[in-house]
């Protein structure tokens, strides 16, 4: 990062967020994260502990004019979501994100996520926990793992660490908002299995990439393109035959796919199958123009020895993804700009003789994760080829949108920054359903600062919304 951004007000906040930056931490690599933890504890002497799945909680007492007598929970998690553009020779186990300060007042990367989710979060806690000059009550920070993959951190959550007066989340990415709700979700894996025989001839690369990308949950009722459906769609609007050795795309099952490559044999006229590809490329780059503007199509010859599905096997496997139902598929009753259920193929890869799919698939509700894993067995239902599995199914959230925590906020707030707080619903995962489940006592919500295009190499924070978060979060400390 930039030596200025570390010059930034709130100092102490861009400081951590800096150092934060300089460490990898992708899900389950958040070893030395926790150790920045740890060791920023000792060096405040403040009381600190990591559980047996890697989360760490550090406590500190009330100061001497506060209520003793009430505790609130701060809470973000360690990791970050690692996605970066194709020709980006970057690896998050080891490599320092490359961050700086644009022109507009967001900070930004060059071609990778940022990790501002949720590293804004932990650092605007730690900067609080260390500030001896507030007069707040008992603080318990709690920074959880996994939390972008698993929940495995929210799951496995020792309900002790829960037993406080308020909660507040700092994983949310819009000012001016607060959530009461959130969606809940569910895994899926589609393994789609044929046997291929070896093509005599030379095959095709078909790679699609540029586009945008972003968040599954907050950025999917944007129409986005999604690289791997839009390739499919592109193959299939050829109307050639063609045999499908590869077909590969996107990075995480969370993340809307930004690219998507094929590997193709066609046993035709090659200059006028590429040819019904540009044509059908312009087609999408005009639906897209808005959402994907940089969307790009690259044909190359590959003169390797492949082995291919059949014909009838690669038309089937093409038709399953663009009848996959991709997108927001229902509003949010209460405002139409918020996806209430939603549906994403996040990563597609090819092993041998085998195509899995990587699907993450959202509601507000649950009778609506309900309705979607009823679409998806429909859809998968005619292909005897493909086999659909489900996996950890993650519940919905929804709090009350008055109590004491939500006027204290909005009162802040408004001090703060001279505008309302907005009481909302997020189309995405919170660990607050896990939270409200585990104690239904526990006044929470969620806060945070303005980030866009998370999950994305286009991720970047608003360093005037992290000022405003971080001075409303001081005075409500205190206010409470």
């Amino acid at each position: 990062m930039q030596e200025c951004l570390t010059n930034l007000h709130p100092q102490r906040v861009f400081f951590h967020f800096n150092n934060i930056s300089n460490i990898p931490h992708t899900s389950g690599n958040e070893a030395h994260i926790a150790q920045y933890l740890l060791d920023f504890a000792a060096l405040n002497k403040l009381e600190c502990r990591r559980d047996y799945v890697g989360n760490v909680v550090i406590e500190k007492k009330a100061s001497s004019q506060a209520k003793s007598n009430i505790t609130i929970l701060l809470q973000a998690h360690m990791d970050m979501v690692g996605v970066c553009h194709k020709d980006k020779n970057f690896d998050f186990s080891k490599d320092k994100i490359e961050a700086y300060l644009d022109s507009d007042g967001f900070i930004k990367t060059n071609g990778t996520t940022l990790g501002a989710d949720n590293g804004i979060g932990m650092s605007m806690i730690l900067a609080i926990l260390e500030d001896n000059s507030l007069n707040i009550p008992n603080l318990r920070a709690i920074f959880t793992v996994e939390e972008e993959t698993t929940m495995k951190g929210a799951i496995n959550l020792d309900i002790k660490e829960l037993q406080a007066n308020y909660l507040i989340n700092v994983d949310s990415e819009e000012d001016g908002f607060m959530y009461v709700s959130c969606a809940g979700s569910e895994d899926a894996l589609i393994s789609f299995k044929a046997n291929k025989e070896l093509v005599d001839g030379q095959a095709l690369c078909i790679e699609l990439s540029n586009l945008s990308g972003g968040h599954s949950g907050t950025d999917i009722n944007y129409g986005k393109a999604n690289a791997i459906v839009t390739l499919a769609k592109l193959l299939l609007e050829t109307k050639t035959p063609l045999q499908i050795i590869s077909l590969d795309g996107g990075t995480v099952r969370n993340a809307i796919a930004n690219f998507a490559k094929a590997i193709v044999y066609i046993n035709s006229d090659k200059e006028q199958f590429c040819a019904q590809l540009q044509h059908s490329f312009a087609k999408y780059q005009n639906i897209h123009k808005v959402s994907d503007p940089n969307m790009s199509l690259t044909l190359q010859d590959d003169t390797n020895e492949h082995k291919a599905f059949d014909t009838k096997s690669s038309l089937e496997l093409l038709n399953l993804i663009v009848a996959l139902p991709f997108a927001m598929l229902r509003p949010y009753d209460y405002d139409r700009t918020i996806a209430q259920t939603s549906f994403n193929l996040g990563l597609m890869q090819t092993f041998k003789n085998e195509v899995l799919f990587k699907i993450m698939y959202r509601s507000l509700n649950e009778e609506g994760l309900d309705d979607i894993k009823l679409k998806l067995q429909a859809c998968v239902y005619p292909y005897d080829k493909a086999k659909l599995t489900f996996a950890d199914r993650h519940p919905c959230w929804q709090s009350p949108n008055d109590n004491e925590l939500i006027r204290a906020l909005k009162a802040c707030y408004l001090k703060t920054c001279n505008k309302e707080l907005k009481i909302t619903a997020m189309s995405a995962g919170l660990e607050c359903a896990f939270f409200a489940k585990a104690n239904p006592n526990l006044q929470l919500v969620s806060i945070g600062p303005t980030i866009l295009n998370p999950h994305s190499p286009f991720e970047k924070v608003y360093v005037k919304g992290v000022e405003e978060i971080y001075e409303t979060l001081k005075l409500t400390l205190e206010a409470i």
